[in-house]
Parts: C-alpha cells; sequence; structure tokens
C-alpha cells in the first residue's frame, strides 16, 4: 500500500486544509489584537475599533461580489487561492507596520477581501476535487482545518502580551 501512488485528489485537498489551517492561525486570528492596535498604535477609541472591523466586512463584500461575478474557470482556483494567502499575509504584515489610521482601513479592506476570498475558494477547491458521495466529508475537513484558529487567537494574544503590540 505505501509503495502505490496517492490520488490526485488527496494531494490537492491536503494542499487546501493546509493553506486554510496556516491562513487561520497565521492571519485569521489577527482580530485578537486589534483593540490593543487601536489604542496603541492607531491613538483611536472604540469608534475607531469599529471602523477597523468594519473595513475588513467591506473588502469582504467587495471582492465575494467580484468572484460571484467573474466566476471560477476550472483552472483558477488554484491560482486565486494562493494570491489569496499572499494577499492575506502581505496585507496584515503592512498593517502591523502601519501606524496611520487611514492606510489601516485601507489595508483592512484589502485583508478582508483576502480572507472572504480563502473562505470561499477553499471550500468551492475542496467540493470540486470530490466525488459527489464525498462532499460531506470535503466540509469536514475544511471545518477541521478552521477548528485550528483558537491556536492562533491563543498564540497571538500571548505573543502580544509578551513582546507588545508596536513590536
Amino acid at each position: 500500500i505505501a509503495a502505490m501512488p496517492s490520488p490526485p485528489g488527496v494531494v490537492v485537498l491536503s494542499a487546501i486544509a493546509l493553506i486554510v489551517v496556516l491562513c487561520e492561525v497565521l492571519g485569521f486570528s489577527s482580530i485578537t489584537v486589534f483593540p490593543t492596535f487601536t489604542r496603541d498604535i492607531l491613538h483611536s477609541d472604540a469608534a475607531g475599533l469599529g471602523a477597523l472591523g468594519a473595513a475588513r466586512y467591506v473588502g469582504a463584500i467587495v471582492v465575494l461580489l467580484f468572484l460571484a461575478r467573474a466566476g471560477l474557470g476550472t483552472s483558477r482556483g488554484g491560482r486565486m487561492i494562493l494570491f489569496a494567502a499572499f494577499a492575506l499575509g502581505v496585507g496584515l504584515t503592512a498593517f502591523a507596520l502601519s501606524s496611520s489610521f487611514a492606510l489601516s482601513i485601507g489595508l483592512l479592506v484589502l485583508v478582508g477581501g483576502a480572507m472572504a476570498s480563502l473562505d470561499t475558494l477553499s471550500q468551492t477547491l475542496l467540493q470540486r476535487n470530490v466525488d459527489d458521495a464525498e462532499r460531506g466529508s470535503a466540509m469536514g475537513i475544511w471545518f477541521f482545518a478552521i477548528g485550528f484558529g483558537p491556536l492562533g487567537l491563543v498564540g497571538l494574544g500571548a505573543a502580544a502580551s509578551v513582546i507588545g503590540a508596536p513590536a
């Protein structure tokens, strides 16, 4: 059995699950430090925190409308999910380095769009790469992958407490 090559679908499902786990742990958990960033770095208040959160959802809505309009061709999904993961990382890194409230809002629009893309594309690609009888199992893989998110919340919160938000 060990000498048998794995079916291409298993490799695709594993890659998608890995991308989702990494983005959940390293990216989606960023919301943990938003209150500290809002207060200590962006020098704003609860209204500013609300604006930062809303910016993510504005980006998500815009990108989801774009994805619905553009559709996913049979070959574009893999490139799109990798681009979304890259955009999430770049957007969060730039947000972490920003001390401008307006720039941070713009960056979180990008981050929200990348997050919505990752969720939509990962679910879509999982469903496309399994037989009809395995659609429920495919969603189980996705839910399993997003279940790693709390590890990122705890880890990022602990790191921010030890290192400090500006660092």
